[in-house]
């Protein structure tokens, strides 16, 4: 039996560019290489093998030739409102399986505003919460 191969997605904190203006932990979400080798690591002592592919641009360059069975995401994404979608919609588009939320979740529950007008439509109970707005400096 062919042994199963899952691919790993990741930020890395030494791949992130800072721009001008970003505060010193603009890249914070972001993961150490060492913690990707430890999930490895740790997803390889299951009996099967890993390939790291790296970030959303990463994926964009091989998405046609990944070659793997299921991909285990932990890519923040690099920017704007949808970042945490960016991988999971290239996979789904894609139909590479991938495990944990899809797209759509990702989107809502970053946006914690959103989240709590769905709980709130929904009847789910949640607790109030204010909308401000920090002045820009």
């Amino acid at each position: 039996m062919k042994t199963k191969t899952v691919g790993l997605t990741y930020d890395l904190r030494t791949d992130y560019e800072f721009k001008e203006g970003d505060p010193p932990d603009a890249n914070a979400e972001f993961d150490h290489p060492s913690t990707i080798g430890v999930i490895a690591e740790a997803i390889e002592s299951q009996g099967v093998k890993v390939k790291k592919l790296g970030n959303v641009d990463d994926i964009l360059e091989k998405i046609d030739h990944l070659g793997v069975d299921i991909v285990f995401n932990i890519s923040e994404g690099i920017s704007g409102r949808n970042r945490e979608s960016q991988v999971p919609i290239l996979l789904e588009m894609k139909g590479i399986p991938f495990v944990g939320s899809d797209a759509l979740t990702l989107g809502l529950t970053l946006d914690k505003i959103i989240a709590k007008k769905i709980f709130i439509a929904e009847g789910i109970p949640t607790p109030g919460f204010l909308k401000s707005r920090t002045p820009p400096p």
